[in-house]
């Protein structure tokens, strides 16, 4: 009985199992990371902005470039770092703040009323990598509610 190749055959076999199983697990993690990343960026900037004037334009700009960048340094009216996401940008952070939207203005809570700010980050398109099968997608928007702190 001739046994030559058999070794290559269930190798062949096999790696057509294992190597989309590990791929695909490569591109999960990404995704988590991609959501943590966005995830941690949106509370800080709605604790960045719970802190200060959330109705300042310069500081709303300041914590849309803390959930891009990590970083609330500005330059010329942009982030002056780099996005910590491929294709993140400040236009996919939306912020609401006490003076201009009514829905986060006073709201009834069981010890009277609060101001609220809430950062919602929505719209980005994770980027599937170039060997993936999966084609980019969004996430369902991450929205951060906090109460408004009067210094």
């Amino acid at each position: 009985m001739r046994m030559r190749g058999v070794a290559s055959v269930e190798f062949a076999l096999v790696m057509t199992v294992l190597v989309p199983l590990v791929l695909g697990a490569v591109e999960f993690g990404r995704a988590v990371a991609a959501w943590d990343t966005l995830a941690r960026g949106t509370r800080a900037a709605a604790r960045y902005l719970a802190v200060g004037t959330p109705a300042d334009t310069a500081r709303q700009l300041e914590a849309r470039c803390i959930v891009v960048t990590g970083s609330p340094d500005t330059s010329a009216g942009a982030c002056a770092r780099p996005a910590l996401l491929a294709g993140l940008t400040v236009q996919e952070v939306a912020i609401l703040e006490p003076s201009s939207s009514p829905a986060v203005r006073a709201v009834a809570t069981g010890a009277g009323t609060l101001d609220l700010v809430t950062v919602t980050v929505s719209g980005w398109r994770f980027p599937a990598l170039g060997w993936s099968a999966l084609p980019a997608f969004s996430f369902s928007p991450i929205s951060v509610t906090v109460p408004y702190v009067f210094f």
